[in-house]
């Protein structure tokens, strides 16, 4: 799954936004990968997020591994951007 979200930062901010860089993220293992990356170019924030499952089928010894790429992309559910003045 590939998502790429872009983020008008509102007239007035001055393009200074905090923890862009927090929303950045990589987890991969052996199951897949979960990825995110977040700039800033001109007036926007443009954020690309990547989930690949490697297989369709882990045996369950593997169910740890899968839940590191679940669990990061579940945490990044709730990130937030905070644009100030």
């Amino acid at each position: 799954m590939n998502y790429s979200i872009e983020v008008e930062i509102p007239v007035g901010m001055g393009h200074r936004c905090d923890d862009v860089a927090a929303l950045n993220t990589k987890v991969e293992n052996q199951c897949g990968r979960f990825s995110t990356t977040a700039r800033i170019v001109g007036t926007k924030i443009q954020i690309t997020i990547q989930k690949v499952f490697y297989r369709d089928f882990e045996p369950v010894a593997n169910w740890p591994l899968l839940l590191e790429i679940i669990d990061a992309s579940n945490k990044w559910k709730s990130a937030r951007i905070l644009f100030k003045k």
